[in-house]
């Protein structure tokens, strides 16, 4: 897909690709609310990987008034510019510890079942795609931000704990610690 993106900015449509890691805090529709929180308001939290990997979230709030100032600087870039936003760069133990203290009590951790993921995806194509980046959750990795930040300054940033305190009253939890 970025290829063709490139190439139809070689053509002159302007493109710019703000990169960022799993997003939460924007309500349902994410790995955070379908997956992991899905059970915290019962003590349950479901990991897709092991709790010692670093795994890259960009809280949505964040991103989007990133998003907006790369936007006002458009004039000043190329035809294809790329950037990325680091967000939370975070182990899966201490996005549980997160939920833990916002939630105000102890969660239990399951690991996700990936075998029902790649089973799924024999029968469909949503399996399939989320199949193929379950390495995302075995492998430590971090978006730079060196270029997003050297066009547009300090970059928007809520602290973990306040983050998804607000994502889970977002999801239905109205007593998530502030």
């Amino acid at each position: 897909m970025e290829l063709r993106m490139r190439e139809a900015a070689d053509r002159g449509m302007r493109t710019i690709i703000l990169r960022a890691g799993d997003v939460f805090g924007g309500g349902r529709g994410s790995w955070f609310d379908l997956v992991i929180a899905r059970d915290v308001g019962r003590g349950r939290v479901t990991y897709p990987g092991p709790l010692e990997i670093v795994h890259e979230w960009a809280y949505l709030p964040d991103l989007a008034a990133a998003m907006v100032r790369l936007a006002d600087r458009r004039a000043t870039l190329g035809a294809f510019e790329t950037f990325g936003f680091s967000g939370h760069a975070v182990t899966g133990r201490e996005m549980v510890d997160a939920m833990a203290r916002a939630m105000q009590r102890d969660v239990r951790v399951k690991r996700m079942r990936w075998w029902m993921v790649k089973t799924a995806g024999r029968l469909s194509a949503f399996g399939r795609e989320l199949a193929e980046i379950e390495y995302l959750w075995r492998v430590p990795h971090r978006i730079s931000d060196a270029k997003l930040k050297s066009l547009i300054g300090e970059l928007p940033h809520t602290p973990l704990d306040h983050a998804i305190a607000e994502a889970l009253r977002k999801l239905g939890h109205p007593k998530a610690a502030q």
